[in-house]
């Protein structure tokens, strides 16, 4: 599983995200993506790029857990 914030030096967390939705040993990894982003056009490019599950911070400790116990019950 990736935990994956948006905004990262060097390399957005977007990019980063159509980089390994390319890659077919990585594509199928679990990512739960965490921003604090919540404008439509950032939120509808981070779910066509597929990823599991995505939490808008700032994050509730005990519901973040819960989301990512949940992508490694899936896997």
């Amino acid at each position: 599983m990736i935990l994956l914030d948006i905004s990262m030096p060097f390399m957005s967390g977007l990019e980063f995200l159509e980089i390994i939705k390319l890659d077919s040993e990585y594509s199928k990894i679990p990512v739960l993506v965490l921003t604090a982003h919540n404008d439509r056009g950032t939120i509808q490019k981070i779910l066509q790029l597929g990823v599991s599950d995505y939490i808008l911070k700032p994050i509730d400790p005990s519901k973040t857990f819960d989301r990512i116990q949940k992508l490694i019950d899936n896997l």
